[in-house]
């Protein structure tokens, strides 16, 4: 799995696999992602007990575990914190029904959306490993059998995709600039109304109604 640092790795959820006798090449697209603040959006974040830096998964891997050991009064292996870890029939019994609850409570976890955040999505191909003259050369140089290889040992091969960072960022569909210039060309377009025609308009009602006043 990539992630950023100080991120929680849900590997089982979001990462991808990769098998022996493969050379797998990882391409790395990098995003970074801007969310409004509210009033206009609804990102932010919230003090963890477990983690230093705030994200949503961290803050749902908290709420995992502060239900895990309400429930149990242990955590799984996995979990942070410096609570007792759960013995094997623990886990199995009380642990395999507390995670499965997980989904119930998802929404009652308060876990607001980052208003930044940096996504690494990998782009994946591979092709077989070893080929004939690489298991040759493997057989010279390490001493290890064409089978051994094909059987135990995959490569990795993790790159930049591309030299550039794609942003994203959440802006506000309607602003107060917006109103003015939608306004301003409503009454050009259909109206035909400017400051001075306002002005004129202005101006003769004003001597209409007190003109004979003046005089």
């Amino acid at each position: 799995m990539l992630y950023p640092q100080g991120e929680v790795p849900l590997v089982g959820d979001l990462g991808f696999a990769v098998s022996v006798g493969q050379e797998v090449r990882i391409g790395i697209d990098v995003t970074n992602i801007t969310n409004l603040t509210p009033p206009h959006g609804s990102c932010g974040k919230r003090a963890l007990k477990y983690y230093d830096k705030y994200s949503r998964n961290s803050c749902r891997m908290e709420c995992v575990t502060d239900f895990m050991v309400e429930s149990c009064g242990c955590k799984m292996f996995y979990m942070p914190g410096n609570v007792t870890i759960c013995d094997i029939e623990t886990a199995y019994y009380c642990g395999r029904a507390a995670l499965a609850m997980v989904t119930n409570i998802s929404d009652t976890c308060e876990c607001p959306v980052p208003c930044s955040q940096l996504i690494y999505k990998p782009i994946l191909s591979n092709a077989k490993f070893t080929s004939d003259i690489y298991g040759i050369y493997l057989e010279d140089i390490y001493k290890l059998p064409r089978v051994y290889c094909d059987k135990n040992i995959a490569k990795l091969d993790i790159f930049f995709q591309e030299l550039a960072l794609h942003e994203v960022q959440e802006e506000k569909a309607y602003g107060i600039l917006g109103l003015l210039c939608d306004l301003g060309g409503s009454l050009g377009l259909w109206l035909g109304g400017s400051i001075l025609t306002v002005i004129e308009i202005l101006d003769i009602c004003f001597k209409g109604c007190c003109g004979s006043a003046w005089r």
